[in-house]
């Protein structure tokens, strides 16, 4: 199939997953507007008594006795006008995740029983543009539930959820989907920053698990990025020393889409050394959305192949050697990039000339910037 037709306007499939795709990142930036406007008091003691978290279903007649007396009457009733438009927005924004994961379960599903005519999961990958898409869509996923737990821990969401429950019963704001949201969006029982090293297996793959994507596709993404190079950013990388840097993006979508087939983590010896070897041989520090980072050796402890396959070559003598050798660029590169900058040097003629000398000077002082910003 011809790479541009997934991206024609008349193509179904290619437009299906575009929006998809949109609305995936027009939620994480929801995201990060809801947490930051979540009011403190959500979680606050004040208000502990008039907003517990799920424990409350399991007592039968509990949610009903929550605010009997005269004060929790009266603290119930604040609560409300403080919460009850956050809470609104946060289980919007849950929803929003649930439905975002459905329907790229049932556009993959759609893909593979002939929906869309000339395309299937093997020509969607296959393609540029369709591997492209389709990393991204996945890696959006994990992405948005690990940004989840970061800015909107579990236990807020419960609380939230709960609130949400109780202001809108017998009301038009009700959903017949809470049941199912609350489901996937209990509390996870994610480690703290001090244990999460040292954690055992299951965290936070028990939380991606929630969200059963089929697994053909998640496989087939996996490998893809695994040996390939999905954004074509190698050609603009000649040198070996320069291939984490080129493959960052990928990276990134890599590591977020592997929660969703723990088992290459944890027993595939032969791919997380290849893994490792091609992304994060050089750089233990992995960007998986814009302002988030995450350190592999935290995050990978748990698991055996990862661990294993991180552990030789993240090593005590290799991180010296690279701290002293991007230490020396630094110095190379600002030497280079003050006499490039002098006023008057950097003509038109001088970069047709040297232009090959002015990218080489780029690409070198982008990666040693890169890995010592990680």
């Amino acid at each position: 199939m011809d790479t541009i037709d997934l991206l024609e306007e008349n193509n179904d499939c290619g437009r299906a997953l575009l929006r998809i795709l949109s609305r995936g990142h027009t939620i994480t930036a929801e995201l990060h507007r809801a947490a930051d406007d979540l009011p403190k008091t959500l979680v606050s003691d004040r208000f502990q008594e008039v907003l517990p978290d799920f424990s409350v279903f399991r007592s039968a007649g509990a949610l009903e006795k929550i605010a009997q007396s005269a004060d929790l009457i009266e603290l119930d009733e604040e609560s409300r006008e403080v919460h009850v438009q956050p809470v609104q927005r946060l289980f919007r924004l849950l929803d929003a995740i649930r439905k975002y994961a459905a329907d790229l379960c049932r556009f993959i599903d759609e893909l593979e029983s002939g929906v869309y005519t000339k395309h299937n999961l093997e020509i969607v990958v296959g393609d540029t543009h369709g591997a492209q898409l389709l990393c991204e869509a996945l890696a959006l996923l994990g992405a948005l539930l690990l940004l989840l737990e970061e800015r909107i821990p579990g236990s807020v969401r419960e609380r939230a959820l709960v609130a949400f429950h109780r202001f809108t019963v017998g009301t038009n704001e009700a959903s017949d989907d809470f049941s199912e949201v609350c489901e996937l969006f209990k509390a996870t029982g994610c480690p703290s920053k001090a244990e999460f090293a040292t954690r055992r297996p299951g965290y936070p793959e028990s939380f991606f698990s929630r969200f059963q994507l089929p697994i053909d596709a998640v496989k087939m993404v996996i490998s893809q990025m695994q040996t390939g190079d999905v954004y074509n950013a190698s050609q603009h990388y000649k040198l070996a020393e320069h291939r984490s840097h080129s493959l960052a993006s990928q990276a990134g979508l890599l590591y977020t889409v592997l929660f969703f087939h723990s088992e290459t983590l944890e027993s595939d010896n032969v791919a997380m050394r290849e893994i490792v070897n091609r992304h994060f041989g050089d750089t233990w520090i992995v960007a998986y959305a814009l302002g988030s980072t995450a350190d592999l050796l935290e995050m990978w402890a748990p698991y055996k192949a990862a661990h294993k396959a991180l552990k030789s070559a993240i090593t005590p003598s290799n991180v010296k050697d690279l701290q002293d050798l991007h230490s020396k660029r630094l110095i190379d590169t600002k030497q280079q990039l003050a006499e490039y900058l002098t006023e008057g040097v950097l003509t038109k003629e001088l970069v047709v000339t040297k232009m090959p000398s002015l990218l080489n000077c780029l690409r070198q002082a982008n990666t040693t910037i890169r890995w010592m910003l990680l």
